[in-house]
């Protein structure tokens, strides 16, 4: 399995947000640490592309990312909320917390912008 359990999608005024829990068998885990498994940041990164891509109905390419911070470890079972939204035209923020637990955050400025 390489993406969580979808338990919900909304839409938003400018973006989408899903409530999503880790399964215990998702395939990052793999190695990724084996005496306390996590989510590594890149495949955070991986799910909010995902998540843009199906929002905007297209494939798409990422000019840069900015502000990325990775604050707490997103581990087996973890419920969580990941949203994006518009910024401006080309830009998305990206957030991924439960209550009061923040996982990630950043923006994504997708390719086309000037």
């Amino acid at each position: 399995m390489k993406f969580p359990h979808v338990l919900e999608t909304l839409p938003t005024e400018v973006g989408r947000c899903l409530t999503l829990q880790v399964p215990p068998n998702l395939l990052y885990l793999q190695g990724h640490f084996p005496e306390m498994p996590v989510v590594p940041g890149v495949v955070q990164l991986h799910w909010v592309m995902e998540v843009l891509e199906d929002l905007l109905e297209t494939s798409i390419e990422t000019k840069k990312m900015e502000a990325v911070k990775f604050r707490e470890p997103l581990l087996p079972g973890s419920h969580f909320h990941l949203e994006v939204r518009q910024t401006d035209d080309h830009t998305w923020s990206f957030r991924l917390w439960y209550e009061q637990q923040k996982f990630s955050s950043g923006r994504v400025l997708l390719s086309g912008a000037l």
